[in-house]
């Protein structure tokens, strides 16, 4: 087995780090995020590369292949980034109304937490 050039393999991180930061920079421009978060973007970028399927590893996930059974993804499918969190708070008026008001309490900030 014949090991690659060492210039092959960091031209490959190079350009993987250029695609992390690309994504990372066009989802908080979409969704007007203060520069403030761009951290928490990055971990949220990786996050979810961590979680898709990459033809180099037939189809796998990078945390498949290194621990051997597919990511949960539930946690990706409920909320997206930077989406705020709404409740409702229902209050009978004097005059026997139902009032409703809506308060944000957060902001989904990483696919598995929220931040309030």
């Amino acid at each position: 087995m014949q090991c690659e050039p060492h210039h092959q393999h960091q031209n490959y991180a190079e350009r993987r780090i250029q695609e992390v930061k690309k994504m990372v920079n066009m989802i908080m421009d979409c969704t007007n995020t203060p520069p403030e978060y761009w951290l928490l973007c990055l971990f949220n970028v990786t996050y979810l590369l961590n979680r898709l399927a990459v033809e180099s590893l037939n189809w796998r996930t990078p945390l498949q292949v290194a621990h051997g059974q597919r990511p949960d993804i539930s946690a990706l499918l409920l909320f997206r980034w930077f989406e705020p969190v709404i409740i409702t708070i229902l209050t009978m008026h004097l005059s026997h109304r139902l009032l409703a008001r809506k308060l944000v309490v957060g902001l989904v900030l990483l696919n598995t937490k929220v931040m309030r």
